[in-house]
């Protein structure tokens, strides 16, 4: 009998339908917030037909009847895709969200900028922790929330989902790599309305151009028909498939060669023992070494430095600063390897482990490898050893060695540039269709925009773009009075050339003309040797006071 009951039972089971896990959009999850005052689609998957119960208890819609929301019953499609709009919410939390068997917890309901452009926004805060490590380090905000889309592309038209490791909450593990620009705006924003949440949500990829963040669509209805084209070639998967291997194989094979060459002369130049003193003296700033009069010197270069440390210095922590170089480099200290960087613009800080560093002389070498545009290490940077910490905190008063520009030097093995190929990730329409399109469903108080190096020179044709793009969103995200804070570009010459003011003047008119629309200025927190300057406290408090001047009523 017994025996005859089990297979009853589990007849019974296989009988029963299966229901697969309602599965919440990516930027659905715990830790969110919501945009207070304007309606909000959530929306996923689940089994086609699926039947379940949304619940958001707690929060108080702004609605003449006063209702408040409980339970709403959502059935998926026959795709398996489904949606349910809460009614605008009065800011709040936290609360607890409910979408079939999915439990959310600590949702806030408050403002959300989308924070967006290229390299500048992105630049991490880690990058700037020299400057504001104190501020940083001593601030956990609950109530800020932070978003990080991972940068993806889409050829094929709007993604269904962004990629991305869900909310979190200001603190400085979590901010180490969410945008400065966009950690600073939000804290001034939070500071304006201390008993409400802000969340900010990063969308950005260095040297993206304005293009690569429309959709196909605007781009046609703006006469923008060359982008759209560039767009159809690249969307050949097999296309760009041959296009990345020949540019890795292209690449690797650079790199084969100039290891070989370097490996044939047979010299360790980093040891600590190598005498040097043959190589020519130079200084490191200038141009001398760099290019001849007809070419740029790629290949690889190497420079050595000897220096005096006293017993003292040597038993303590150190951290040698080399400034920015260009393109690549690989350090040693008396023959141990200290760090390397594959790309000229993350300034090198590296520690030097303790043990390295003795009393009496040291050598420090850097293998400094030029790709396919002058080698330099640039100018006005600050080189230097320091004693006693592992960063350079502006008034502290520590042990210092500072590194002068004259080095030994030799032009190890030239090379031709490397070979380039297109980087996909700048096609027109591809950002927007992985990183904003999915964000269809989510809505704001406004958008954060810092983006402009990679269009500056082509002024006339960008207030179209930019005018375009700020219409493109607001219809995306169903608010035609979306504010905009549009970022004023940094100096980043010396003289500033013409063309960079013509931009930065077109960026002022734009934002003077959109009534939703402010500026941030930022041409006097530029840098003349960085494209990247690292004051990125003052761009996010300026890009808060405009943002908290436009007015939507």
């Amino acid at each position: 009998m017994r025996y005859t009951t089990i297979i009853m039972s589990v007849a019974l089971v296989a009988a029963m339908p299966l229901h697969a896990a309602v599965t919440p959009a990516a930027w659905l999850t715990s830790g969110m917030v919501i945009q207070r005052g304007q309606e909000v689609t959530l929306r996923g998957t689940a089994d086609a037909g699926e039947v379940f119960e949304v619940a958001f208890d707690g929060a108080s819609p702004i609605t003449k009847a006063g209702q408040r929301l409980r339970k709403q019953s959502v059935t998926a499609g026959d795709d398996g895709k489904w949606t349910v709009t809460l009614p605008a919410l009065k800011e709040g939390g936290p609360f607890v969200m409910e979408l079939g068997d999915v439990r959310l917890t600590d949702v806030m309901v408050g403002d959300v900028y989308l924070c967006s452009g290229q390299s500048n926004m992105e630049l991490p805060v880690r990058r700037v922790m020299d400057k504001y490590a104190m501020e940083i380090n001593g601030t956990v905000d609950r109530n800020v929330r932070m978003l990080k889309v991972r940068p993806t592309a889409s050829f094929s038209g709007p993604a269904t989902e962004v990629e991305t490791d869900g909310w979190k909450s200001l603190d400085p593990e979590t901010s180490a790599d969410f945008s400065a620009c966009a950690y600073f705006f939000a804290r001034e924003m939070r500071a304006a309305k201390p008993g409400m949440a802000v969340g900010v949500v990063e969308a950005a990829v260095g040297g993206s151009p304005i293009e690569a963040w429309m959709s196909r669509e605007q781009l046609l209805a703006d006469g923008f028909v060359l982008p759209v084209n560039q767009l159809d070639v690249a969307a050949d998967d097999a296309y760009r498939k041959a296009v990345d291997d020949y540019g890795k194989a292209a690449g690797d094979r650079w790199e084969t060669v100039l290891a070989a060459k370097e490996a044939a002369i047979g010299q360790d130049w980093k040891a600590e023992s190598f005498d040097d003193s043959k190589w020519e003296s130079v200084m490191a700033t200038s141009d001398s070494w760099g290019h001849d009069s007809v070419r740029a010197l790629n290949g690889a270069h190497w420079f050595r430095k000897t220096i005096e440390v006293s017993g003292s210095q040597a038993s303590l922590q150190a951290t040698l600063r080399l400034g920015t170089l260009v393109d690549a480099d690989e350090v040693w200290v008396n023959g141990v390897k200290v760090g390397v960087t594959y790309y000229q613009y993350p300034p090198r800080i590296y520690d030097i482990p303790q043990g390295v560093l003795h009393a009496g002389k040291n050598v420090i070498a850097v293998r400094l490898v030029s790709q396919n545009g002058a080698p330099a290490f640039v100018a006005d940077k600050y080189r230097g050893i320091f004693f006693g910490g592992n960063r350079w905190l502006e008034g502290m008063n520590v042990s210092k060695i500072d590194l002068d520009d004259e080095w030994r030097h030799t032009y190890a093995v030239p090379m031709p540039a490397k070979p380039g190929v297109p980087f996909f990730f700048y096609t027109p329409t591809v950002l927007y269709n992985a990183m904003v399109a999915p964000l269809d469903g989510m809505r704001f108080a406004g958008a954060l925009w810092y983006q402009g190096e990679s269009n500056v020179g082509r002024e006339g044709e960008y207030r179209t773009l930019i005018n375009g793009m700020m219409a493109n969103w607001r219809s995306l995200f169903a608010n035609p009075k979306m504010k905009f804070v549009i970022v004023e570009l940094a100096d980043f010459e010396k003289p500033v050339k013409p063309w960079l003011r013509r931009f930065q003047d077109m960026q002022a008119e734009v934002a003077a003309a959109d009534p939703y629309a402010a500026l941030a200025p930022a041409r006097d927190l530029g840098e003349w040797n960085d494209i990247h300057p690292l004051n990125k406290k003052t761009v996010g408090v300026r890009a808060a006071n405009a943002m908290k001047s436009i007015k939507t009523k």
